[in-house]
């Protein structure tokens, strides 16, 4: 694309345009590289520095992460980039869009994904979120990690983990910091109980005031609190266990609100 400058604005993809590794080779990388975008050939660089130095902008466009941008791509004089098949974009080291997808729609397709027996593959800003061992899914190793704890994990986030009991589905994990009022959220299902418990933890519970502020998010939704419970660093509410979903995140985002 020119302006009637005479400059030319060029958006460039990268695998298979810039550079080309061979899937079925993976191994064929140096350890590090695997995972990353292809580099560029020295043609390639030569190409794009003498574009720029006759004045023309050149941009990267690229359904990857930045984060799996190859480095020598990076020290290329690139003017910005347009990553995320569109969800995120930088002009000149500043950030124009970052607009991930909705967490009610992120946490849907885990639903069904996991209800198929499937794992998933989330592109962040941060890297790869694998989630129940991503594209191997059922077949990964032990150490698989559920949505919360992947998406933590590639955002460079020091995690607390909190898991359910046994019986025990779905968790909600945040930021470790010994000193926070609540670190984690979970919650618990019974075969045997229409109820469920809506576990919060943390080293400031229990507390009258965030049981206080939990129940009110909650009943403001129209969720009833059948009972609270509370021990040294947790407070548990009982909900129709058709509403555990959504009171899971309520209490989350009421409590975690609440720290800041």
């Amino acid at each position: 694309m020119a302006g009637r400058t005479g400059r030319a604005t060029v958006f460039f993809d990268i695998d298979g345009t810039l550079g080309w590794n061979d899937p079925a080779c993976p191994e064929a990388l140096p350890e590090w590289e695997r995972g990353l975008s292809p580099g560029p050939s020295p043609a390639v660089a030569r190409a794009i520095r003498s574009l720029v130095a006759r004045g023309n902008l050149a941009f990267l466009c690229t359904g990857r992460s930045p984060h799996d941008v190859h480095p020598a791509l990076r020290e290329l004089p690139f003017s910005g980039m347009v990553a995320l098949s569109g969800a995120y974009v930088t002009l000149g080291g500043e950030v124009l869009r970052d607009r991930p997808m909705p967490g009610p729609l992120v946490r849907a397709a885990d639903r069904a994904l996991a209800r198929a027996g499937f794992g998933m593959v989330l592109e962040c800003v941060g890297g790869k979120a694998e989630v129940r061992g991503g594209a191997l899914g059922p077949a990964a190793a032990g150490g698989a990690l559920g949505l919360d704890e992947a998406l933590a994990q590639a955002g460079g986030v020091p995690i607390t983990v909190r898991s359910c009991r046994e019986g025990g589905a779905g968790s909600i994990v945040c930021e470790t910091d010994e000193d926070a009022s609540v670190v984690g959220v979970t919650q618990k299902k019974s075969g045997r109980s229409r109820l469920a418990a809506i576990t919060a933890v943390g080293g400031a519970l229990p507390s009258i005031e965030k049981e206080k502020i939990a129940v009110t998010a909650l009943e403001r939704a129209e969720i009833t609190v059948f009972a609270v419970a509370a021990g040294e660093r947790f407070m548990s509410f009982y909900v129709v266990r058709d509403d555990a979903e959504r009171a899971l995140q309520l209490v989350h985002d009421a409590l975690i609100a609440a720290k800041e």
